[in-house]
This record gives structure tokens, C-alpha cells and sequence, in this order.
């Protein structure tokens, strides 16, 4: 190639210079494939003594991408020549020019390229306010404004931010959205972060601010008292006609049917008039699970129920009871042979005859191990009935209770009947409404309590039996009740 004409009229003999090319294009360059180009330009010395040649690592324009790495000032002998080399390093998908200025003589060279690569936009995330226990969703757009293809892979940080559903690659000029989940776990405004590893030669990690604002469904408050008992089947033994309409009954009744419900109780319990097993209303018998008002009116039955047979058998009443809880009795399948068994003895009257003898034979009965307390509630101090007091042996020899049936309220001696003997196991509450597992909170007697856990499959709240409040301790239990998620 010749050199390239420049007028030197206007230079002395000896600073004569041209540059070839005038024009230096390096194309289309790809800037993750590629990365960069070389051309090579030449500075020649028209004279015939040395030159000084500046200019040639300046470029001016796009600066940053075009490297001359070639010393500032180059000394090129009379009639000899030089190459100069430029590179082209493109950063992102773009349209580039500059240009290099040789002195003497103000010699230009233009150099031009273009680079192609990915580039991404992200727009912001737009997710909907979210109630606790349910799950929102929105989207992030992400736009690929670059001319090659772009691989974006996203993932989020913090627990109440997931995706959802997203592509994977963008052509160029495409968008694509991907889809983030909000699971707040607790109330109030909500925070996180989307990232995006992608190709973009500039933003290798796009990232997107989240947010979300989480709101409350209905606070609940309930409360059980830590007193962890065997399965029990328990059965009241009423004389019948004495107490129907006698307001002590139904305070004494709600106070153990509470009690047994707070303490979580593995609880069959029937209440039956002497005269006879069956002859009570129907469901004959509460199972374990039974609200608290549930359990008070089953325990009603016995009290209001009239007189017969058993007046003066009480113990004859409850051998009544476990044969009619046998196949095809009408209380089949109250009496479960794994459970303890609870007598309450409710009587005015003198037995007919001695009822520890009859009482002892029907233990023995019983599958071996069975746990058998028996509690009375009887006059105690004479001023009423007519010896039911001979029933109270029963409780003495099967560790049972003993309340006074003379006294103007039943409440102390029910509580004592409620207090079955502790054991150590397992204890189940069943919560009234589905909580949002992250706002379940236990106390016991006020301090936070540990050892327990939540059965989402039963919805109860289970205390392990090695770590356990002390025994008797109230638990509170709170929560937000789970909604419907449903639009």
C-alpha cells in the first residue's frame, strides 16, 4: 500500500509524516466471545532526517476502548517507517469512535468498532399486600436491550421471598418476567433481594429490591393448664332424682369439665342416673377432642336423670356401665382397655350393702395394670342424706377424692375429682382456629415456655416429655389465625 498523500508544502523537508490508514475498522466484535481486535497502522517519515512523532497513544473519543500502548514520542529515522498497534477492547453492546492526531503535520486516523453483547434492563418488583398464612405473588421484568442473547439465572434472598417461574435465556430485544412468591412471616413492611447472575458483560449481577407488606388476620388467645394424665375413661355414678334443678351441680360440673378440656385430657367421659346405664339421653358419652360444653352437658345427664334400680348400688351402676360398653351395649366402645379408669361417686343414700367387696371383684375384672381411682362426693358432716358417707371407704382404698355433699358449693370438691394422677408423656392441645406457624407463641405461667412444637396435620400444640413446664403451669398460647387464601 502506498503512502498516504498529505500536503507538505506547509512542513520543512524534514518533518514530513503520513499515516495509513486514514481509517481504521475493526467491525462487529463480541465482547463475551471474542473481547478484543488488533489493527495495525504505520507512520511514515517522508523526510530525509529523524522525525518526532507524537499524538499516537491518545485517542481521542471513546477513549476507554481503544489502546494504543505505543510510547508518547516515537523517533522515526529519514525515509524510514513505523507500525503502531491499536486494540479495540468493546465493554458492551454500543456503536464506538475516536481518533488519533499525529504530529507533525496533524495527521488523523479514524478508528471505529462495535461491540455486541447482552445487556439488561430490570424493572421494579410489584408485589400485592400479603395477609399472614397466605402467599402473594408479583413479577420483575427483565428486558435484553444488547444484540446477543441473555442468560440471566435468579435467585432470592430472605425466607419470605421465593420464585415462582422464570426463562432462562432472552433474545435480543425480548423480555422476559420473573415470578417472586411472598410469604410474609410476620406483620408490616417486608424486605429482600433479587439476583440476577447474568452474561451482561457490565452487570454480571443484576440486582432488584423487594417488597412486600404483610398484614395480620385475627389475633387469637387461648389457654391450657400443663397437668399430663393417662388416657382416661371416666363415668359418673349418680343417685338419681336428688339434684335436678339444685344450682350447685351445674358451677361444679363446668369447673371440672374446664379443667379436664384446658389440661388436654385423653378423656371418655359418661355421666348415668341410678336408674340405669342406658337410660340417659344421646351422645351417652364424650371422646377425647370434645369442647368444654360438650363435656359439661354429657356430664349433666347423670344429675338430671331420675331414680331406679341402682339406688342403692351405685358400684352395681358402674358394673352396669362397663357391661354396656361392651359390643352392642349402648355404650359400645366407651370403655378403651389401654385407659385408666376415673369413678365419681355422687350419692345422699346409704348402700345397700358393703360396696368394697363389689368394688374390689370388679377391678379384678379388669385387664391386668389397669390404673382404677374412684372419688366420692358424699355427706361428710351429717347435716344431710342418710349415709351415703359409706361410699367414701371406696375413695380411701382406690386414692380417690372425698368432697363434702353438704356444703354449699360443689366447685372445690369437682376440681379435686379433675385432678387425675400425672404421668409422664406426651401432651396434645388441640387449637381452636389454624395458626400462621410463624406467630404461634407459648408462655408458661407467664415465662416463654420451650419443648413444644406444632402438628400441622392435627392442628395441636404438642409439649415433649422430657422438657415440660412444671406441672399445673398455665400455658398461654396466641397467635394470628390463617385466612382463607382464596381471591
Amino acid at each position: 500500500m502506498a503512502p498516504w498523500p498529505v500536503d507538505t508544502h506547509s512542513l520543512p523537508e524534514n518533518e514530513r509524516i503520513a499515516v495509513s490508514p486514514a481509517l481504521l475498522d475493526f467491525g462487529g466484535i463480541s465482547v463475551n466471545v471474542i473481547g478484543d481486535a488488533t489493527r495495525t497502522l504505520t507512520i511514515y517519515n517522508l523526510g530525509d532526517s529523524d522525525v518526532t512523532v507524537t499524538g499516537q497513544d491518545e485517542p481521542v473519543g471513546d477513549d476507554e476502548v481503544f489502546r494504543v500502548t505505543e510510547q508518547p514520542v516515537l523517533v522515526i529515522p529519514g525515509g524510514e517507517s513505523r507500525d503502531v498497534e491499536v486494540a479495540f477492547v468493546p465493554a458492551t453492546d454500543d456503536e464506538y469512535l475516536a481518533r488519533l492526531r499525529f504530529e507533525p503535520g496533524s495527521e488523523l486516523v479514524e478508528l471505529r468498532g462495535s461491540g455486541t453483547a447482552p445487556v439488561i434492563k430490570t424493572g421494579d418488583s410489584d408485589i400485592a399486600p400479603t395477609v399472614l398464612g397466605c402467599t402473594g405473588q408479583g413479577i420483575v421484568t427483565v428486558e435484553n436491550l444488547g444484540s446477543e442473547a441473555l442468560i440471566a439465572d435468579p435467585s432470592t434472598s430472605g425466607d419470605e421471598f421465593s420464585l415462582v417461574g422464570w426463562t432462562r435465556d432472552v433474545a435480543p430485544g425480548a423480555t422476559m418476567e420473573v415470578g417472586v412468591a411472598f410469604t410474609p412471616s410476620w406483620g408490616g413492611s417486608r424486605s429482600g433481594l433479587l439476583r440476577l447472575a447474568t452474561n451482561d458483560p457490565v452487570r454480571p449481577v443484576a440486582t432488584v429490591d423487594l417488597s412486600g407488606l404483610g398484614y395480620e388476620g385475627e389475633r387469637v388467645s387461648e389457654r391450657f393448664v400443663y397437668a399430663p394424665a393417662a388416657p382416661t375413661d371416666v363415668i359418673f355414678a349418680v343417685e338419681g332424682q336428688l339434684y335436678a334443678g339444685d344450682n350447685r351441680v351445674e358451677p361444679a360440673v363446668e369447673a371440672y369439665a374446664t379443667h379436664m378440656h384446658d389440661a388436654g385430657i385423653d378423656l371418655n367421659a359418661t355421666s348415668v342416673s341410678s336408674a340405669g346405664a342406658c337410660e340417659g339421653p344421646a351422645p351417652r358419652y364424650s371422646e377425647p377432642g370434645d369442647s368444654a360444653l360438650r363435656l359439661e352437658a354429657i356430664l349433666m345427664h347423670g344429675f338430671e336423670g331420675g331414680g331406679g334400680r341402682f339406688d342403692a348400688d351405685l358400684v352395681g351402676l358402674v358394673a352396669d356401665v362397663l357391661l354396656e360398653a361392651g359390643t352392642g351395649g349402648c355404650l359400645a366402645d366407651f370403655r378403651r382397655d389401654d385407659a385408666a379408669l376415673d369413678v365419681v361417686v355422687i350419692a345422699e343414700s346409704a348402700p345397700s350393702d358393703d360396696p368394697l367387696p363389689a368394688l374390689v371383684g370388679l377391678v379384678e375384672g379388669l385387664p391386668d395394670g389397669t390404673r382404677v381411682r374412684v372419688s366420692v362426693l358424699v355427706p361428710t358432716s351429717g347435716e344431710c342424706g342418710a349415709g351415703g358417707g359409706a361410699y367414701a371407704v371406696l375413695a380411701d382404698e382406690y386414692d380417690g377424692a372425698i368432697g363434702n355433699g353438704c356444703t354449699g358449693s360443689w366447685e372445690a370438691g369437682f376440681t379435686a375429682f379433675a385432678a387425675l394422677p400425672t404421668v409422664t408423656r406426651e401432651v396434645r392441645y388441640p387449637l381452636a382456629e389454624s395458626p400462621v406457624p410463624s406467630t404461634l407463641s407459648v408462655s408458661a405461667d407467664g415465662s416463654a415456655a420451650t419443648g413444644w412444637s406444632w402438628d400441622e396435620a392435627t392442628n395441636e400444640l404438642v409439649i415433649d416429655a422430657e422438657t415440660h413446664p412444671d406441672v399445673g403451669a398455665e400455658l398461654s398460647v396466641t397467635y394470628v389465625s390463617a385466612v382463607s387464601c382464596s381471591p
